[in-house]
């Protein structure tokens, strides 16, 4: 009787059947999943840093828009101003140009002691007046009539301008006048200027011509001229009095102003056929006021 072998003795039969081992499934490769490695000696050599470079370009860069903004600034500085444009040009309010103006040296021998009057008022003015009258405006016409920083004006022919020049004469011989600085110009409008600065012994004294003068001066050339309170005088020490007359048949227009500085009178007369610019009236009498002031 033959042995049946046995199965599970023989382990070339156990491994005839049991199945395989089944590998796990390979995905199939996708365009995306795809690297394509470039080879070593086909790729470019790595970029070496240059600094430098970087510099040059950023100064490069920066030259070019301060170039830009230089040109700019160049063509807003040589542009014309709005008001020089056609159609937007500011209209003239009457208002002269003036030159520099330098003041006169005092004199060596001058000292607030010995030109500060007893009564307290404002010291004398010991620089020359001639030396403080107003310049001739630019574009102005000096009257050669006038002896301007050259000479003493007459009070004769001072007084002889007023209805009341008799009395004027003798007011001045009793209120210790001095000497007058004058000067005149004709400005391109037209409009003749004339400025008089009259010394008096005080403050006091001037003050008081100053008043009276108000009162009851009257230009000849200006018979109808009437007190005027309306104009301002900013920076003046006192308010002027002022006396206008508009032009009127063969009578042209003339501005009177009078006003107290220290121990001196300041009359400005201002006079055109048409009609006198209240600004540059108001303008002179200022500057010459300041004038003395300082």
């Amino acid at each position: 009787m033959t042995d049946t072998p046995d199965p599970s003795q023989d382990p070339t039969a156990t491994a005839a059947h049991d199945p395989a081992p089944v590998a796990a499934p390979v995905p199939a490769p996708t365009g995306e999943d795809t690297v394509w490695a470039v080879p070593a000696h086909l790729a470019p050599p790595a970029r070496r840093s240059r600094p430098w470079l970087r510099t040059a370009l950023r100064w490069s860069i920066a030259t070019v828009l301060c170039a830009a903004v230089g040109t700019g600034t160049a063509f807003a500085v040589m542009a014309p101003d709005r008001t020089d444009l056609p159609g937007l040009k500011t209209p003239a309010d009457g208002r002269y140009v003036f030159p520099a103006f330098v003041l006169p040296p005092m004199p060596s021998a001058a000292s607030d002691t010995e030109n500060t009057p007893s009564d307290g008022s404002h010291p004398l003015h010991t620089a020359d007046l001639r030396g403080l009258l107003l310049p001739v405006p630019v574009g102005g016409r000096l009257a050669a009539a006038y002896p301007g920083a050259h000479g003493w004006y007459p009070s004769s022919a001072y007084a002889a301008k007023f209805t009341t020049g008799a009395s004027l004469l003798t007011t001045f011989a009793d209120r210790g006048l001095r000497h007058i600085a004058a000067t005149a110009w004709t400005a391109p409008d037209g409009t003749r200027t004339e400025i008089y600065l009259l010394a008096f012994r005080s403050e006091t004294t001037a003050s008081e011509r100053v008043l009276q003068d108000t009162l009851n001066l009257r230009l000849a050339a200006a018979p109808k001229a009437v007190s005027d309170t309306t104009t301002v005088f900013p920076g003046l020490n006192t308010a002027p009095g002022v006396l206008i007359q508009p032009a009127g048949g063969a009578q042209p227009a003339v501005d009177l102003g009078m006003v107290n500085e220290g121990d001196v009178e300041e009359v400005v007369v201002m006079s055109n056929p048409k009609a006198v610019s209240p600004t540059a009236f108001q303008q002179v009498m200022i500057l010459q006021g300041e004038i003395l002031q300082s």
